[in-house]
């Protein structure tokens, strides 16, 4: 693809990929954040990892009788599970003459797999005898 072919090529690329990014993300990215490991500490502030166990044994120093509230000083964290996924996607492509239009559709396709996190793309033509 060459000029205004593949500039179309690009752009129609870009908008699948938002749309899917944005189509998928509440459904996707819990799964691949990993679950909580609560045999780890993590410094990173996310309230979904709050240990609020912990948090109050250690600040129970900070109680303010006078409000009736804890007032903490320091929250703690749990870490959580890696988890990552390898998908690594093999697109094999017949570059016959007949196939010619189905090149550029794998092409576009091969675009957005490239483009969505998480994903790992061959692209491979093949011809046929």
């Amino acid at each position: 693809m060459k000029g205004p072919v593949l500039d179309a090529a690009r752009a129609l690329i870009r908008q699948i990929v938002e749309e899917l990014k944005r189509t998928l993300a509440k459904d996707v990215r819990p799964v691949l954040w990993g679950r909580v490991d609560r045999n780890r500490r993590s410094p990173l502030k996310v309230a979904r990892n709050l240990d609020v166990t912990r948090t109050i044994r250690e600040n129970l120093k900070t109680w303010d009788p006078d409000r009736k509230r804890l007032l903490p000083a320091r929250l703690r964290f749990y870490a959580r599970v890696d988890r990552h996924l390898p998908w690594h996607v093999v697109m094999l492509v017949d570059c016959s003459g007949s196939m010619m239009d189905s090149v550029i559709h794998s092409a576009v396709l091969a675009g957005i797999f490239g483009s969505l996190p998480g994903l790992s793309i061959s692209f491979s033509p093949s011809t046929r005898p």
